[in-house]
This record gives structure tokens, C-alpha cells and sequence, in this order.
């Protein structure tokens, strides 16, 4: 039995007020020499130490919250609080063993360990079963390389090793190896030799309960691609899914690959339509869905394996209304992946409100905001009357998705970035936004951002960001259109008077 003369800092995310009902699992531990760090992520949630102190057996001295601000790098912030020797993060919906503090700081005395793992096991919600696995580990003490190894090969480690949770790091370390407990780790998150290994079953992953899921696929002669987008949503770790592929009318062999899948998965269904266009096939499916939430996917491109169970999760977690993802581009005609540098300002999960979300996507001119996909929707924002009628897209119209996603948004009480790449976007040749830089694809994407100023003011909402892009926005296609000679046209002129009407916008209020 250790003497308790050593002082654990625990970190404990708060989402909601089930979120505080891990403090008492936290009170049952022990080991009773504990800080505990509450990262307060729903600034709703007025959180107080006194209030958390009388409702539980802790010293105020010892109790800390840090309200995350969506603005500044959390790490630092958090390693400010702690005063403990040694780190461990938790999960707020999983649960540890009374012993789990004691045991993984005598694994850490033991071997003077700068990590300790420790063995866990699965409860899920859907069937109430426990699942324990093999050990992750043959000896008690793990190499550096070793967890490089199985980081690279072994899927179920790779998943424990990514995520924070059932570990105790040693504090100096994870300062003197600027980690950061509050996101995914990495291999060079493992650059010691002094990792030891806890094989008992201390800690228990909670698999939420899954709703259904709709996923929405317009499909146009994609051929050479629809088999790499199908494959993706097959294989997602999240599987209660209703896949609805809207075959818009292909003239290759797009519409006989969705009827081959379809036959396969029963979690298909295929919606053969004349062609009417991208707006028009996804509305189709949501006229067709049932699931609770709702996705779309291009025909074109690709999910990670893990896209959306991760914005499940973080949707049901944070009670959040959209879960927003990054995305990674993909150029076809390089072969290159490309991290777009407008996603940079999304560097750790923040829960904002619709009209926060704009704003941030405004003010550092973020692609995310506009696009339909790589985000995860409660399905009633589509159909509901508040503050909108039904939403759907409209048809026979380019861009969109910028006449669209801010009225979800709008209608959106809670939403929450997640600081993970789960989706890859195809740049290609072939593709709508590709070829089409067209007269029409350019008034379009105006006229929507212009309908989006309207429904701005109708809502009395600050628009000094959107004022910014809009007219940024004009002076690009004036470029362009200049660039190729085409000052000749209406589209040109439409933005010349535009500019003019809104030279001195940005100085008004």
C-alpha cells in the first residue's frame, strides 16, 4: 500500500450535467491524495467549487475549473492548474475501478515509469453486455519502439493508444514533452522507455447507444469513385446507419453499382431519379430518411473509418445539434493531400452556438461553414418550423450550400468542432467546382452569400465578419474574371456596381 504522499491531478471534461455525476466514481477511489481539474466545455453549466465541494467529500484547495476558452490553446492553460506529480484524463462516461488510482501510481513507483497502461474492457449500451479483450501487452514493462509497433499494426491498439483515457502519465513528462491530454496522442506521445503495463481490467470504455444514423449519398456518374465512397461508409466503426443512395439520373454505370451494393447491405436503399441536379437528389433523401441524425457524403469522396462515430459521439456527448469534422483534399490530378490552412483556427473541441460558429468560420474565411458535408445533423433542424420553414436545398442552383447551411445553423442551439480530420474531399477534374467556374456557378455563389446578408439582418445578427467575406469574396471573381479576359460579361458588371454600392460597408455598423 503506497503512502499517499504522492499528488494525482485528474482531469474531468464537462459537457452537461451528467457529466458531474463521474465525481462521485471519482470520490470512491482509494487513493484519496487527488486534484481534480474540471474543463468546463458548456459555458451554461455554471460550475462553482463550493457547490462541488458541499455535494462531495472534496478540498476546495484541491478543486480547480478551468472554463475552456474557444480562443486559446488549452494545453497551456490546463499544465498552469496542475500540481500533481503524476496526470490522468478521464472520460466523463466511463467508469474506473475503486482501485484504479492506488494500483496505476504502484505500477508508476514500481518501475519509475514516466506512463503507465492500464488494461480496460467494453460496456456496450445497445446490448448491456461487457466485452473484455486479450491483454494489449505480454510484460509489465513496454518499450518506446514497441508501442511504435503496434501503433502501426495492430487496429485495437492503435484505438487505445490514440485516446488519452485509462492512463497515468508523470507530470514533468508530459511538460518537458508538450502533450496534450486534451486531444489524441500520437507515437511521439510514447518517446520513453519507462512505460509499464497494468493487466488487470480497471477501467470501462462506455459505447453510448446507437440511433440511426442517415447517410446521404446524391450519386452522378461517379463510376470510378463510387466503389472507394460506398466501401468507406460500409466499413464505418458506427453501423447503425440507413445509407440512401440517390442515383441522379448517371449515364455510366453509377446507378447498376448502387443496385449491386444495395443487394448486399440491407442498409441501402436506392432512390433512381431523373437527372435534376445535386440540391434535388439530396432533397430526395430527406424526404426518404427516418434515422435521428443525418449526413451527407459526395459520391466522390471518402470518409475515415472512424468519421462518424467520432461526430456521434461528441454529438450525443456535448447534447449538440451539428458535430462539425475537418476534412483533408485530396487533388486527383497530383495525388496529393492537402491540409486546407483555413481550418487552422479549429485546433481543439469547442462547443459554440450556431451564430458563434459563423462567426469563427467568417472571421478566418473557413470552407467548413459553407459545405454540407463532413458535419453531423440532428435530423429534426431539417424539418422543423424555428426559426425556418422545412429546410431543403435549392434546386437548379450551384453553391448550394451557401444559400443552406447558415439557416441550419441558425436554427442550431448548440454545436461542437472537433479537432480531428475525418473526411476527405476529392478535388478532380470532372467535378462540379472544378469545371463550372462558369458565369452562372460565379452569380450563383453571390446571390447565395447575398441571400445569407438578408437573412443575417432579418435576425438582427452582427454581420461584421460576413461583411469582410463578402467582399472578399467579390474582389476574387473580379480577379478571376479579369485574369481571363472576361470583363465583358453581366457577371463582372453585377460586381462592379456591388463594390461600388458597398465601398464603405465595412465602416458602417
Amino acid at each position: 500500500m503506497l503512502t499517499e504522499n504522492k499528488l494525482v491531478s485528474l482531469l474531468l471534461p464537462i459537457y452537461n450535467e451528467t457529466s458531474l455525476t463521474t465525481i462521485e466514481n471519482i470520490c470512491k477511489q482509494s487513493y484519496k491524495n487527488i486534484q481534480l481539474i474540471l474543463l468546463n466545455y458548456n459555458t451554461d453549466i455554471n460550475i462553482q467549487v463550493p457547490d462541488i465541494c458541499s455535494h462531495y467529500p472534496l478540498d476546495e484547495e484541491n478543486v480547480d475549473i478551468l472554463t475552456v476558452d474557444p480562443e486559446s490553446p488549452l494545453g497551456r492553460d490546463l499544465l498552469k492548474l496542475v500540481k500533481g506529480q503524476y496526470l490522468i484524463s478521464l472520460n466523463h462516461i466511463d467508469e474506473l475501478d475503486d482501485s484504479f488510482i492506488e494500483t496505476a501510481l504502484n505500477s508508476a513507483e514500481q518501475y519509475q515509469s514516466d506512463i503507465v497502461l492500464l488494461e480496460n474492457c467494453d460496456f456496450n449500451e445497445n446490448d448491456g453486455n461487457y466485452y473484455f479483450h486479450a491483454n494489449l501487452f505480454k510484460e509489465e514493462t513496454v518499450t518506446a519502439e514497441t508501442v511504435k509497433k503496434h501503433f502501426q499494426t495492430f487496429p485495437r491498439h492503435k484505438t487505445y493508444l490514440t485516446n488519452p483515457y485509462c492512463k497515468l502519465f508523470k507530470t514533468s513528462y508530459v511538460r518537458d514533452n508538450n502533450i496534450d491530454l486534451a486531444h489524441d496522442l500520437i507515437p511521439k506521445s510514447y518517446e520513453t522507455d519507462k512505460i509499464s503495463y497494468v493487466k488487470e481490467t480497471l477501467y470501462v470504455y462506455r459505447k453510448i447507444k446507437e440511433e440511426l444514423i442517415s447517410v446521404i449519398v446524391p450519386v452522378y456518374n461517379v463510376e470510378n469513385y463510387l466503389h472507394e465512397c460506398l466501401d468507406s461508409i460500409l466499413n464505418q466503426t458506427y453501423q447503425n446507419l440507413e445509407i440512401i443512395l440517390v442515383n441522379d439520373g448517371s449515364t455510366d454505370s453509377s446507378g447498376k453499382i448502387c443496385d449491386d451494393y444495395a443487394a448486399k447491405d440491407g442498409r441501402i436503399m436506392v432512390i433512381h431519379q431523373e437527372n435534376g441536379g445535386l440540391s434535388d437528389a439530396r432533397n430526395k433523401g430527406l424526404d426518404a430518411m427516418t434515422g435521428q441524425f443525418v449526413t451527407f457524403v459526395d459520391s466522390d469522396d471518402y470518409l475515415g473509418n472512424h468519421c462518424i462515430e467520432t461526430l456521434y459521439i461528441h454529438a450525443k456527448t456535448c447534447q449538440a445539434d451539428i458535430a462539425i469534422g475537418k476534412y483533408i483534399e485530396f487533388e486527383e490530378d497530383n495525388k496529393l493531400f492537402v491540409f486546407p490552412n483555413s481550418q487552422n483556427s479549429i485546433n481543439k473541441i469547442e462547443m459554440l452556438t450556431g451564430e458563434q460558429c459563423l462567426e469563427k468560420c467568417h472571421r478566418y474565411f473557413s470552407f467548413i461553414a459553407v459545405t454540407a458535408w463532413a458535419k453531423l445533423y440532428r435530423a429534426n433542424l431539417f424539418n422543423d418550423n424555428t426559426p425556418y420553414k422545412s429546410i431543403r436545398y435549392p434546386v437548379d442552383i450551384l453553391h448550394e450550400d451557401q444559400y443552406t447551411t447558415h439557416k441550419l445553423f441558425f436554427k442550431s442551439q448548440k454545436n461542437i468542432f472537433v479537432d480531428e480530420y475525418l473526411y476527405v474531399y476529392r478535388r478532380r477534374e470532372n467535378s462540379i467546382t472544378k469545371t463550372q467556374l462558369s458565369e452562372k456557378r460565379i452569380m450563383d455563389e453571390i446571390k447565395g452569400f447575398e441571400e445569407k446578408i438578408i437573412d443575417f439582418a432579418l435576425l438582427n445578427k452582427d454581420m461584421t465578419y460576413l461583411k469582410e467575406c463578402y467582399i472578399y469574396l467579390l474582389n476574387q471573381h473580379k480577379t478571376y474574371l479579369e485574369n481571363h479576359q472576361q470583363q465583358d460579361c453581366e457577371v463582372y458588371e453585377y460586381i462592379g456596381k456591388r463594390l461600388m454600392t458597398y465601398f464603405n460597408w465595412q465602416d458602417k455598423p
